[in-house]
Order: C-alpha cells, then sequence, then structure tokens
C-alpha cells in the first residue's frame, strides 16, 4: 500500500512540462556520487582513472536512455565538496582520491553535454544542509570552513549543519546553484536535504528563535526559514537564467 497518496499525485502533477499543448512525461533517475554508489568505480587524476571515469559515465546514460529515461539527476554537490569545478567549494575525494586535489576533469560539464547528446535533460542534484560528521569533515578538508563559519553552522547530534535560520545559509547555498546555473548548460536545480535534520525536536535552535523577536510559533519559524532558503535560491537562479 502506498503512503501518502496526495504527495505521489502532486510529485507526479510537479514533473508534468507542458509544451505545444502536450504534457511531456519526466522518466528520471538519480545518479548518486555520494561513496562512489553510481559512480564512479575509481578515484584519482591520472589520465587513465580520468579515461575510465568517462567511459563509465558513457555507458551508464547509454542504458539508460535504451530503457526509455529522459532526465538524469547527476549529484554535483555532497556535503560541502563538489563534482565540478567550482570557485566555492573543492572536488569531492569520491573523484579525485583526495581531499584538496583538484581533477581536470569537471565530471558536470561532461555528465550534460553527454545526455544533450543523447536527448535527455541532466539537473545538477545538490545536498543542501549536512556536512557531515566530524571525521567526515576532517577527511574531506572541510575543517577550515567549518572554523571559519561558525556562525551558520550548528553541530547536532555528532553532525554539522549549515543553521536554516542564519541568512548566510540561504546566501551561501544560493551562490552554489548560482554558480552551476551560470556556469554550465544544466536544465534544473534538484535539491536534497533541504530541511531540518532527523530528530527535529532536539535540534539545538531554541535560543536563535527566541532572539530572532518573531510572533510566529515555533514551527512556524522553522517553516519560514526553510522558505525563504528555496525562494533565495530560485530568485537567484532565475536572475542568472529567467
Amino acid at each position: 500500500m502506498i503512503k501518502n497518496l496526495p504527495l505521489l499525485f502532486l510529485f507526479l502533477l510537479l514533473n508534468l512540462q507542458v509544451k505545444a499543448n502536450e504534457p511531456e512525461e519526466m522518466r528520471a533517475v538519480w545518479l548518486t556520487t555520494n561513496y562512489q554508489l553510481d559512480w564512479p568505480s575509481e578515484t584519482g587524476v591520472s589520465d587513465r582513472v580520468i579515461m575510465r571515469q568517462k567511459a563509465e559515465l558513457v555507458k551508464m546514460l547509454n542504458q539508460l536512455q535504451h530503457v526509455g529515461l529522459n532526465t538524469i539527476f547527476f549529484q554535483a554537490r555532497l556535503k560541502g565538496t563538489v563534482f565540478y569545478h567550482s570557485a566555492i567549494e573543492g572536488q569531492s575525494k569520491y573523484q579525485t582520491g583526495k581531499a584538496g586535489v583538484r581533477s581536470s576533469f569537471d565530471a558536470l560539464a561532461f555528465v550534460v553535454e553527454e545526455c544533450h547528446k543523447r536527448g535527455m535533460k541532466c539537473h545538477a542534484w545538490m545536498v543542501c544542509m549536512p556536512l557531515g560528521g566530524k571525521k567526515y569533515i576532517q577527511q574531506n578538508g572541510l575543517d577550515a570552513f567549518v572554523r571559519k563559519n561558525s556562525s551558520f553552522i550548528t553541530l547536532h547530534q555528532g553532525e554539522y549543519y549549515l543553521e536554516p535560520s542564519a541568512v548566510q545559509t540561504a546566501d551561501y547555498l544560493a551562490s552554489i546553484a548560482e554558480e552551476m546555473v551560470r556556469n554550465y548548460n544544466i536544465d534544473g536545480v534538484h535539491l536534497d536535504y533541504i530541511r531540518y535534520p532527523e530528530n527535529a525536536a532536539l535540534y539545538p535552535d531554541r535560543k536563535r528563535y527566541d532572539k530572532s523577536g518573531k510572533k510566529e510559533s515555533f514551527a512556524q519559524w522553522r517553516r519560514n526559514n526553510i522558505t525563504n532558503i528555496v525562494y533565495t535560491i530560485y530568485d537567484r537562479i532565475k536572475a542568472v537564467r529567467s
């Protein structure tokens, strides 16, 4: 039995794009790069590894096209690291093999080009709020980022998160989305973890709410924080490409 059936219908409706009065069905897949779940099978920055990474993507896209999919959600941003050439965040060690190393291979640019060759659309999928636990932060070279931006980062049950109530968070995530839209011919931005973390009842932001002076309820204040982030990202993207 399918739970939350109205939400499922809403999802399906939102993914119908109308062209010439005919609905275009979105048949999509998430191409996961986190922990190298779907890609790549090997990390590194050598020519041999890059050739293998490219070949794997081509093979995967061919297979997905063959079974009738027309949209790829490519996981372009993980927890504070990315799979493209960014001036904001470093490349993921799940591509390069080591934090702080830059590969000449821009995976997002390659996937977008290969998708469009096949008549497929490519959305850049970005993880938003989580940054990872202390071990992850150290392994991915994010120590300096966390220290520098501690004013809008919250530690919750051993994991670091961008603080939803901080104006810096909305601006930071919007700058990442803007960078992708400005530099890559992507067909959409796919937002993941655009919410409060698990066990949100224990999330330590009550003092922030009290200091905000807002008259809405605590729950509504939280909802408004997330809404503000989404609108900020939306407005920044539309200012670049309407």
